[in-house]
Parts: C-alpha cells; sequence; structure tokens
C-alpha cells in the first residue's frame, strides 16, 4: 500500500510512467484503510472490551502513529517558522493544531488523522455486544456517514475526511469476520489469484480513462475498492502469485511502511531540487533515501516508543505477555500491529 502511494507520486513527477499515477497513490491509501479496518476486527474484537483491554488497545494504536507522525509536523512547522520552506503543507500554527490534534491534515498527512478518528470508531464497535446490537451500530454508523458525506460534498468540504472514507474501514471489519469463520489452505483461491492479476492492470485509473472508462473519486470507485478488498482476501489465503507477499523483503518493507509513507514526501522535494536530468537517477535517489530514513525512524524512533508504551500498558497486568500484546493468536504479527 506504501509503495503504491510513492510509485504514484513519482509518476506524477515524472520520474515514472504517467499511467502509474493521476489518483493510484489513492488506491494505495484504500487498501491500507482496507487492511487496517480487518486488522483492528481482528486483533481485537475476539476480546472482551474490558478497562484494561481498552486502555492496551489505545496505547498500541497510538504509539504506533503519533510518533513518527507528531515528528514530522512539528520538525515541519519549526522549519517553515525558521527558512519559510514549505514541508507537508504545515504553514502557521492553526494548520500544525488542526493536524496535531488529528483534525485535518493537508496534502499526503490527510490519512493520519483519518486513520486516528477511525480507531475512535472502532472502540464503539467494539464495545457493543455482539448480535443484533453491534448490527444496528453497523447501520447507525453507515447512516451517519451517507449524511455527513452528503454534507461536505454539497458545503464543497475536503473529502479527505472519515465521512468519505468509513465504508472502506467497515469492509475490512467484514473481510475480518468472514476470514475467521471460513478458513482455507487458500487451493480454491488459486485460479482466482491468477485472474486477478491479470486484470489488476485496470485498478490504474489512468489507464481506464485512456480505455474511455469512467473513473469515480476513489473512496467511491467500485473498481478500486472491489480490488482492494480481493487483494487482500487472496493476500490472507496466500493464494497463487500473491503469496510472494510474505517475502522476508516485503515484510520488511511492510515493517518500515508507516515511515515510507510519511518520509518519501520530503525526498521528492529534495530530488526535484537537485540537479538530476536522469529519471532512472531521480528515482533511485528518491527509493534509496526513502527507505533509508524510514529504517532509520523504525529503529530509533517508532519501535522504542511502540516498547515503551507497550511496557507502560502492562505494567499492571502481568496476565498479558508481550507474545499476547503483539501477536495474538489470530496469525497476526508485529510490523502489523
Amino acid at each position: 500500500a506504501a509503495a503504491i502511494v510513492v510509485i504514484s507520486h513519482l509518476a506524477n513527477d515524472g520520474y515514472l510512467p504517467r499511467v502509474l499515477g493521476q489518483g493510484f497513490g489513492q488506491v494505495g491509501v484504500c487498501l491500507f484503510f482496507m487492511l487496517s479496518g480487518f486488522l483492528m476486527s481482528r486483533l481485537y474484537l475476539h476480546r472482551p472490551a474490558t478497562r484494561d483491554a481498552l486502555a492496551r488497545y489505545a496505547s498500541a494504536r497510538l504509539a504506533r502513529v503519533l510518533p513518527l507522525y507528531l515528528t514530522v509536523i512539528l520538525l515541519s512547522v519549526i522549519i517553515w517558522a525558521a527558512t519559510g520552506i514549505q514541508l507537508y503543507g504545515i504553514v502557521g500554527l492553526q494548520k500544525f493544531a488542526t493536524s496535531a490534534l488529528a483534525l485535518h491534515a493537508p496534502q499526503i498527512l490527510w490519512s493520519v488523522p483519518v486513520e486516528i478518528q477511525y480507531y475512535l470508531v472502532f472502540t464503539l464497535i467494539w464495545v457493543t455486544p455482539q448480535g443484533r446490537a453491534r448490527l444496528t451500530v453497523f447501520a447507525a454508523l453507515v447512516g451517519l456517514q451517507v449524511l455527513s458525506a452528503v454534507g461536505f460534498y454539497v458545503a464543497e468540504g475536503s473529502t479527505a475526511t472519515l465521512p468519505f472514507w468509513l465504508h472502506v474501514f467497515l469492509i475490512g471489519h467484514l473481510l475480518a469476520t468472514y476470514h475467521a469463520r471460513r478458513e482455507t489452505d487458500g487451493r480454491s483461491w488459486h485460479l482466482a489469484a491468477w485472474l486477478t492479476l491479470m486484470v489488476l492492470p485496470l485498478v490504474l485509473p489512468e489507464l481506464r480513462r485512456g480505455l474511455g472508462i469512467a473513473v469515480l473519486p476513489i473512496f467511491a470507485d467500485p473498481v478500486s475498492i472491489a480490488t482492494s478488498a480481493l487483494v487482500l482476501t487472496l493476500s490472507l489465503y496466500a493464494a497463487g502469485p500473491f503469496r510472494a507477499l510474505a517475502a522476508r523483503p516485503l515484510v520488511w518493507l511492510g515493517k518500515v511502511s508507516f515511515g515510507i509513507y510519511l518520509l518519501h514526501w520530503p525526498m521528492l522535494e529534495i530530488v526535484a531540487h537537485l540537479p538530476i536530468h536522469s529519471a532512472g537517477a531521480a528515482t533511485l535517489l528518491v527509493l534509496t533515501s526513502t527507505l533509508v530514513l524510514a529504517a532509520l525512524s523504525h529503529r530509533l524512533l517508532e519501535e522504542p516508543a511502540q516498547r515503551y508504551f507497550r511496557h507502560r500498558s502492562r505494567s499492571g497486568d502481568p496476565r498479558h505477555s508481550a507474545q499476547a500484546v503483539i501477536a495474538p493468536s489470530t496469525g497476526s504479527t508485529a510490523p502489523f500491529t
């Protein structure tokens, strides 16, 4: 998902073919939101929503997102105040405050407040008893989403808000429910996996435009949403070529993916001002510098913060070991939590 965003931005800046950009990055965000909805449901819904469990959930979620996010926006506003250089569109204290409070953020940062706001919505789902009550909450959330999205649209507000993306998270929740009830070895999905791989290029918005196929905004585009759901499902069952996503290099990319997502943006800005006339050299420099920064961020900032908050959340309850917090018996692994 993070790689899709980076590829799209490289294409938008002219370093890769145009067909790989022009909205393709939001397909990556769509996949990420759906994966987030899946993981929140798979990691937590089987546990009682006790006060301790909710506290550990909040601690784990904020430790995963806030350290790097807050560091980025803080450095951005400091650099802007000192030099006038604008990074991530953080200009002035108002934008800094709305971003830091996860109300709304500009440019590539927009998805982080949406993610954090979904954590609050998921809390409501989690504390609601299973059965009819939870279905009622789901229906209410969808109804509220529709009303909110219509209101934002009429007022010409930003579509980079939770009301326009909530259904993507909820689709991930439904996939988690289905997957938990129907385990399989994946053999029945192999044919679907290869067929999906053949038609996967059609998820590129610019390719569809070139073919004369209408492309809706990604949050409402049935091709993008259906493809994200299919890719996630086929990956879960390790079907056909999607088994390759479990390769060690890609697992490592998953570990540092949040850094890749946030830190490639200033690298694009820096490379754009360097005297580099080769698109290939510029692409290589952006990718290399981004991976180095993401690895350093993960090792020096994100992992220590997560260890600190995990230790604090467990210190009052010795029954919960590190393994239980990081990798539950659902089969999830630490990089994703």
